[in-house]
């Protein structure tokens, strides 16, 4: 059993030993004559003294171009011996078929994980030889290669130089996280995208001989040594020179040195050729030259073979200038320059840093004849300028096509010119002449403080951004007390709403009297105040004995400026009329006389007399002849006794009777003869004594007549 064991040990071993890729032994970077150098032919037209001049004076900068030197990546596959093999075959026993079909599966297993690995590692770095040269830089085999491997690039002088050919992506070096810095060479590939080392710390950068245009990734970068030949570079200014001894970028189209500072070791930017943007033909040309460094002194060439006659003129700075042409025969398709200019930080020949500018600049010409510009503007109707015009350009016989501008309030009036058209040698003009939109009303309210209208609401319109102007109404009987803050602005698409508030004005006072017909005052005069237009409403007062006669002046009304006054009229109540019954009787109590009835008011004063009857004498009175009416049942009797032939009795009171009518005249002559009774009741009492004389007067005269006949 134990020898069965051993045997599929021993078998597993040698199927792993099958499958298992070998494994690429680590490399490493020599600097010395043995190894690949560094092609330099880039420092070709280096003079042989200038390169003595640079070995004495820059051994330094020298020994860091040697180090840009490229290995040929050597693998090694482990092979294993055959004698080794023979002896694990030997002792290896056939497996059965239960264990051959495990081992398959087993296998199959192991292939699918390999595949797995393989196909992980191209999603994130899909350029093979970026694979290779990367593992072979860390000592491992490029299945071993993860992400979290990519770490250690740089971490320690063996992961720290990159170097590979061919490379077409360097998509995978984003995930360099770690480490102190790195060299990377990647040359004669077609790399295009140096964002994926954006991030990357980098030491040194080579990328010779690949499709780099765009430099700005490395623009966080603090490079020693940027060495960029040939590619299709035109801008240095994202580059980071505060580190930077050697920049190396020949054979691009660069055509501005002038951000380079002067303590950059060498700049080599030879063999550029710069093409620039057509320009329409004319006879007189004038164009900017390339710019070189600053800060440089200038040592050697200028400008050399310009052709078609052109001339170089300067700048008051010796570093920039312009060629320009005279007389150019149209014919021309294109003209050029050449330049080369070598130049030193210092004419201290023991100052090493130097630049290296050079190359050719093509300006080419189009075939069509520039056209004079078309000027499209954008005006209201006064000619005022509403939005910036803008200049249309194009060449002889092209087609144009003005367009209109949305202006906020405004729309299109109309067009002046040809909006759509051709170019001509002769200058255009396209005016768009806009008018204000019509804007939301603007409506005014008048109100009181309660929100209730005073008067009509008016309505203005306009056109959005013209002003308005809004007034307060003159109200009577009220003033306003509020200007909105909006009573004058300017119209806008949306409606807007200005309320003046009003409150009423102070008005006069009302006087209200009461007096009676004769002028006196029967109640105290009341003075009403309120504002002008409030409602007023007097009220008649109820005045005890009084009742209201007339009103002068509006006890319903409205307050107003002037002053009102209001005149309740009484009377004096005449309360129900009374009756007072007089009687005439005889000594024995009989109606000699029909009865009379005196009428008055009550309160009034009335006397009564007594009238004289055929046949009879007055005698007495019994009741009260002379007093006020009441409320009260009153009657007077007089009493007469019957004439006798021998004896006439002369009546005390005369027997004319007062009458309603004759009742105040009678009073008036009573008062006016006699004595005037007090009105508590004495007149009652006096009559009852005269009465009572007369009474006994009379018995006295009856019996004295009696006594006589009987004598």
């Amino acid at each position: 059993m134990k020898q069965n064991r051993k045997h599929k040990f021993l078998l597993f071993i040698v199927v792993l030993f099958m499958i298992v890729p070998s494994v690429n032994e680590p490399f490493k970077v020599f600097a010395n004559s043995n190894e690949e150098e560094l092609d330099v032919s880039s420092v070709e037209n280096v003079t042989q003294n200038e390169a003595k001049e640079l070995a004495v004076n820059s051994t330094e900068q020298i020994e860091l171009l040697q180090e840009k030197a490229t290995m040929d990546a050597s693998i090694d596959l482990p092979n294993v011996p055959n004698d080794q093999e023979n002896s694990e075959e030997q002792a290896v026993q056939t497996p059965d078929a239960s264990e051959l079909k495990q081992l398959e599966i087993q296998q199959v297993e192991i292939e699918k994980e390999q595949k797995s690995s393989v196909e992980s590692l191209d999603s994130w770095m899909p350029d093979k030889n970026l694979q290779t040269a990367v593992a072979k830089t860390l000592k491992i085999t490029v299945s071993e290669l993860t992400k979290e491997q990519m770490q250690r690039l740089g971490s320690e002088a063996s992961t720290g130089q990159i170097t590979a050919k061919n490379v077409a992506s360097l998509q995978g070096m984003e995930y360099t996280t770690g480490g102190t810095g790195i060299v990377l060479q990647t040359t004669n590939g077609t790399i295009n995208d140096l964002s994926p080392i954006e991030n990357v710390r980098l030491l040194q950068l080579i990328i010779t001989n690949n499709d780099v245009s765009n430099l700005s990734p490395l623009k966080g970068q603090s490079l020693g040594l940027l060495s960029a030949e040939n590619n299709n570079i035109s801008d240095l200014s994202q580059l980071n020179f505060s580190n930077m001894k050697i920049l190396a970028v020949d054979d691009n189209h660069i055509s501005d040195l002038s951000m380079v500072p002067n303590y950059v070791g060498m700049v080599l930017a030879r063999n550029q050729k710069i093409v620039n943007a057509e320009i329409p033909r004319n006879e007189n040309i004038k164009i900017d030259s390339v710019k070189h460094v600053l800060n440089y002194d200038f040592s050697t060439k200028n400008f050399s073979n310009i052709s078609n006659n052109g001339l170089f003129i300067p700048n008051a700075s010796p570093y920039f200038g312009s060629i320009t042409w005279e007389n150019l025969d149209l014919s021309v398709s294109s003209i050029q320059y050449e330049f080369d200019r070598q130049y030193s930080f210092s004419t201290d020949s023991r100052k090493n840093n130097k630049v290296y500018y050079s190359g050719v600049v093509v300006q080419p010409f189009s075939n069509e004849i520039k056209a004079a510009p078309v000027t499209v503007k954008y005006l209201d109707e006064k000619g005022t300028e509403l939005a910036l015009s803008e200049l249309l350009t194009g060449k002889v016989g092209e087609a144009y096509e003005a367009t209109e501008k949305i202006i906020n309030g405004w729309v299109i009036k109309e067009i002046h010119g040809e909006a759509r058209g051709v170019y001509t040698e002769e200058a255009q003009e396209v005016a768009y002449i806009y008018e204000r939109v019509e804007g939301a009303p603007v409506t005014t309210y008048y109100q009181d403080e309660e929100g209730n209208e005073l008067a009509a609401p008016e309505l203005l319109t306009g056109k959005v951004g013209e002003p308005y102007e809004t007034n307060g109404k003159q109200v009577n009987g009220w003033e306003i007390i509020d200007i909105p803050g909006n009573a004058n602005g300017v119209y806008t698409e949306e409606a807007q709403e200005v309320v003046y508030l009003y409150e009423r004005k102070k008005a006069a006072p009302i006087t209200v009297k009461y007096q009676d017909i004769d002028g006196n005052i029967v109640e105290p005069t009341i003075k009403l105040a309120g504002d002008i237009g409030e409602p007023y409403t007097v009220e008649k007062k109820e005045i005890e004995g009084y009742s209201i006669k007339e009103v002068i002046g509006n006890p319903v009304g409205v307050f107003s400026e002037e002053e009102q006054e209001i005149l309740f009229i009484y009377k004096k109540i005449q309360e129900q009329s009374a009756n007072i019954v007089v009687r005439y009787q005889d000594n024995r109590g009989n109606k000699i006389e029909e009865d009379t009835i005196v009428e008055g008011l009550i309160g009034e004063v009335y006397n009564i007399e007594s009238k004289a009857i055929d046949g009879y004498t007055f005698k007495e009175a019994k009741g009260d002849v002379s007093g006020l009416f009441s409320k009260d049942k009153q009657e007077v009797t007089f009493i007469y006794v019957k004439d006798n032939a021998n004896l006439a009795l002369t009546p005390t009171y005369p027997a004319k009777l007062v009458t309603k009518n004759s009742l105040i005249p009678s009073l008036d002559k009573g008062m006016n003869n006699k004595t005037t009774f007090p009105a508590t009741g004495t007149k009652k009492n006096n009559s009852f004594m005269i009465g009572f004389i007369m009474l006994a007067g009379t018995i006295l005269i009856y019996y004295r007549k009696k006594y006589t006949k009987m004598k």
